[in-house]
This record gives structure tokens, sequence and C-alpha cells, in this order.
């Protein structure tokens, strides 16, 4: 069974600067990419926009079973 993940906390600021984004903003999962490297998920953390973030970079709050 696969799970589908729904919302994320962003926990870990990039190695690219702080962004625009706050440590412990919740968003809303748009689209989770399998990359060879490391799993990225494009995220909207409302009110500061769209990040594509790797799934290291998050909590994991709320899943559903697909």
């Amino acid at each position: 069974m696969n799970r589908f993940i729904k919302k994320v906390v962003y926990n870990k600021t990039s190695s690219h600067g702080a962004g625009a984004v706050p440590v412990g903003t919740e968003g809303k999962v748009l689209l989770f990419a399998d990359h060879p490297v490391t799993k990225k998920l494009l995220v909207d953390f409302l009110p500061y926009g769209k990040m594509i973030v790797p799934l290291s970079a998050v909590k994991v709050i709320e899943e559903e079973d697909v």
C-alpha cells in the first residue's frame, strides 16, 4: 500500500540561505518527485508561496493511504 503525503512542516533552512519561508511553516503538498538522488516535494506554504524542497527538509504531518 502506498502513502500519499498531504501536509508537511518546513523544518530546515536551505543551504542557499534562509529563504522566504520561515522554519515551522505548515504547507500543502502539491507534487511529489521521486528523484534518483533525493525525493523532492513541491509545497504551497501559504502566504509565502510555493517552494521545491527535499523530503529531508520537512516533517510529514498528514498522510493518506492510496
